[in-house]
């Protein structure tokens, strides 16, 4: 059975192994199982996973914190009253706490919706938008490879 990991998204990732040009094994986790799926760990590696949900294959370095004095971090941060702001990465010397500014993607999404949009618009019915305008910056064209 193919190793696979679910973020704190509740998206599942399955470790998969290819090759480099070199013939040296690369191993990388994908949506869908590609190349040749996994069912074993390799030695000196453990599964990770970033502040923003990204997972990734790491090899195992030693760390100069005990496991008592994480898991303390760790609550703290779970006690705090907004605790899903904030996410904690345990490095080789340090911890980080990391907190979300701004608002947060469900805000955002509702704070965007075309619904407002559809009621200004002459006759009620939805706006036709060209497939190059940007809906996020009205009167920005998107090309491909160029800036402006």
């Amino acid at each position: 059975m193919p190793i696979t990991y679910t973020n704190r998204k509740g998206v599942t990732y399955y470790l998969c192994r290819g090759s480099t040009r070199t013939g040296k094994p690369r191993y990388t986790f994908a949506r869908e199982p590609r190349d040749t799926p996994v069912e074993e760990l390799p030695e000196g590696f453990r599964i990770s996973e970033s502040v923003n949900g990204v997972v990734s294959l790491v090899r195992e370095a030693p760390t100069q914190l005990l496991p008592a004095e994480v898991a303390v971090v760790e609550a703290a941060v779970r006690r705090h009253p907004q605790a899903r702001k904030y996410r904690v990465a345990v490095r080789r010397d340090r911890v980080d706490i990391y907190e979300q500014t701004g608002a947060d993607a469900n805000t955002l999404a509702a704070a965007l919706r075309v619904e407002r949009l559809r009621s200004q618009w002459p006759g009620g019915g939805t706006p036709r938008v060209p497939r190059t305008a940007c809906p996020l910056l009205p009167g920005a064209a998107l090309r491909a490879g160029r800036r402006r």
